[in-house]
């Protein structure tokens, strides 16, 4: 066990689960004598942070985590803000680190709340520069997240904002021919966007609340031509 700035931190061989981020790398750097961590995999869970997971944790973890080959991040951004979105709608191909040995990359950004959804460009530029940073990746799930509405709120009559459009996220990031399985959740798609994507390795694709149609999740599945229990779509609508 590991106390790192107040913040209980459980690790066991090479992998470690951790509520927190970089005061943790500087504490396994500083235990190596000041060198670059080995670690292998590391799950960073929010829950017990106000603002959730910041996506700047992505621009550096490649250069304070060189060896790094699963991470996973929950509640990024779980109380967002106008300021963070544009953090994504600014976003550059080369802003972050290169992580050349990852191979499952996880990011769920819960709940927002109302006027704060991700933009169809912001999520664009998300994989564009995900996808350079990682040209190793095999697994990949992302989720926007649904809208939070109070009680109150559905009480008055509050509707939930319409979740973006994926768009053209994997024409413009040029996946990883090495990527095998994709998830999305809390994103519109349609079949057209993966009409001009090249994914030459893909075996698995799942969608959450994704707002198919029967037709349309039969027209993806078919352009596709995944392997049996290849795909899977709920609910369909």
């Amino acid at each position: 066990m590991l106390l790192v700035d107040s913040a209980l931190v459980s690790a066991h061989s090479s992998a470690m689960h951790t509520p927190i981020g970089s005061p943790v790398f500087a504490a396994l750097s500083s235990a190596r004598g000041g060198g670059l961590p080995l670690l292998h995999e590391l799950h960073v869970d929010s829950s017990f942070s106000p603002t959730g997971v910041s996506w700047r944790l992505l621009k550096v973890i490649g250069k304070d985590l060189p060896e790094l080959e699963v991470l996973s991040l929950h509640k990024v951004h779980r109380n967002y803000s106008n300021p963070q979105v544009a953090e994504l709608t600014d976003l550059g191909a080369d802003d972050f680190a290169m992580m050349p040995r990852l191979r499952a990359l996880v990011i769920k950004r819960e709940s927002f709340s109302g006027g704060h959804a991700l933009t169809s460009e912001g999520i664009s530029k998300l994989f564009v520069a995900l996808f350079r940073a990682a040209p190793n990746l095999a697994s990949f799930e992302f989720d926007h997240g649904p809208q939070h509405i109070s009680v109150s709120d559905r009480k008055l009559g509050v509707k939930a904002d319409v979740l973006p459009r994926f768009g053209d996220a994997l024409v413009l990031s040029n996946p990883p021919r090495s990527l095998t399985q994709l998830r999305l959740s809390h994103v519109l798609v349609e079949p057209a966007d993966f009409e001009h994507a090249v994914l030459p390795g893909l075996r698995s694709l799942n969608l959450y609340e994704c707002g198919l149609t029967p037709l349309r999740a039969t027209a993806l599945t078919a352009s596709l031509a995944l392997p049996e229990r290849g795909f899977s779509c709920f609910p369909v609508i």
